[in-house]
């Protein structure tokens, strides 16, 4: 199954632009070969009422009577043509082999007719009439084979179609291309917010700079107040939780002084000891931003092992690169490989591994191992397979709620050395 992508914006008006412009080069194409076929037919129209006027030019009216001049060049205009006057019949062409019967008289403008010859010959025809000063009106009919006629129209069509489809065509890349480059352009504040947060992630900003449009300036005034606002949030954590450290911390010394009883200063004394250790880390931890947090892995292993190498006399090997860090707090890193390395000490015999997979810290050793029906339990609270080791049992569920708020997670496996494999992956990148 493949994830499920969404288009970008970009791409989205691209693609509406695409349809948009078709429908309306489509809309606009349709009507313009519309409007020019209109004009072919009135052209044609025009063309057929010139061979009318070319007639009736020799065409002569005395005393009532209609008379063709003989000398007529009448072989200019081999049409089918007919003259009437006063409903009779008096001359037509030699090609026209029956008469066409006029249409009601109209002395204003030209008639279209549509008639079939007595050999099966369709004629596309104008019918003219002219008003002599006698007031003899002559009708007219002047038409050509509607072979001719539609070839005719075809032609003057062709050679309006191809240019307007090639105009259309550019006009059409054109507006899509324009609307590609404005789509661009207006992502551009979009891409600057981007650019914006990768910077706060790096640790080079702490908050969104600069002018946008109102619309993206509304969205990073939300973005800024988010980040101050958790920011604050976290500053408060850290304030409190160093408060109650110093709090917690007297009672625990004057116990550690004044007991006499000595498993009650043993464990006074190793409360003491996490209440200091977690007192030194919020210290040693930088000042930390939810998205700016950027802490380098190595060191903090580092620092971890030597700590518990030495209080737990174990020999700690660590073979993990130097440029990898982990995008997040630096005590909440230390938090967990804190937890993860001393139950390693812990419960091996003598040696404890610390390296590298893809950039998830592995941490092993060569103890007795976890069987893998209770490698679950382990990262539950207050579970503790070997009470004979000094501990709370929250350790490993400790460090499984912090990874978990990084989206990584925590895998228990059998390590090399006889013992647990403790696989770490986090955000974590060079």
């Amino acid at each position: 199954m493949f994830p499920k992508t969404e288009l970008s914006l970009v791409a989205r008006v691209t693609i509406f632009s695409i349809v948009l412009v078709s429908i309306a080069l489509a809309t606009s194409g349709t009507a313009l070969l519309w409007s020019y076929n209109a004009s072919l037919e009135r052209i044609l129209e025009n063309h057929l009422a010139a061979y009318a006027d070319i007639l009736i030019a020799n065409v002569k009216v005395r005393n009532g009577a209609v008379t063709l001049d003989p000398d007529a060049i009448l072989s200019q205009v081999p049409r089918y043509w007919q003259i009437s006057a006063n409903g009779k019949n008096l001359y037509k062409s030699e090609r026209l082999k029956r008469w066409i019967a006029p249409a009601p008289d109209n002395a204003h403008e030209p008639q279209r007719l549509h008639e079939t010859d007595s050999d099966g010959t369709e004629i596309e025809a104008v019918q003219m009439t002219y008003v002599f000063p006698d007031d003899a009106p002559v009708t007219l009919i002047s038409g050509l084979d509607k072979k001719v006629a539609d070839a005719y129209l075809a032609e003057e069509a062709a050679r309006l179609k191809s240019p307007l489809y090639r105009i259309l065509l550019l006009e059409g890349l054109f507006l899509v291309a324009a609307s590609y480059v404005l789509a661009r352009h207006s992502m551009s504040p979009i891409r600057a917010v981007n650019a914006a947060l990768r910077a706060i992630r790096r640790g080079d900003e702490e908050r969104i700079r600069g002018s946008y449009p109102e619309e993206i300036r509304e969205l990073s005034d939300e973005i800024n107040h988010l980040l101050d606002y958790t920011g604050a949030i976290i500053a408060r954590h850290r304030e409190f939780s160093t408060n109650l450290a110093h709090s917690l911390r007297t009672p625990l010394t004057v116990i550690c002084n004044e007991s006499d009883l000595a498993i009650i200063r043993d464990r006074a004394d190793r409360m003491l000891t996490i209440v200091e250790r977690n007192l030194a880390r919020v210290h040693a931890a930088p000042s930390f931003h939810p998205l700016s947090a950027n802490t380098r892995v190595l060191p903090v292993i580092e620092d971890i092992a030597q700590g518990f190498g030495r209080v737990y006399a174990k020999s700690i090997a660590i073979d993990y690169p130097a440029g990898f860090v982990f995008k997040g707090d630096k005590a909440d890193l230390y938090e967990v490989l804190g937890n993860i390395i001393e139950n390693a000490c812990k419960f091996s015999q003598s040696r404890v591994s610390i390296s590298n997979r893809d950039g998830s810290i592995v941490v092993e050793d060569d103890g007795d191992g976890i069987p893998q029906s209770r490698r679950s339990d382990v990262l539950q609270r207050g579970t503790r397979l070997d009470t004979s080791k000094p501990g709370s049992g929250i350790g490993l569920a400790i460090a499984r709620e912090i990874v978990a708020l990084y989206k990584g997670e925590i895998v228990l496996e059998t390590s090399v050395l006889s013992g647990l494999k403790v696989i770490v992956r986090l955000p974590i990148q060079r």
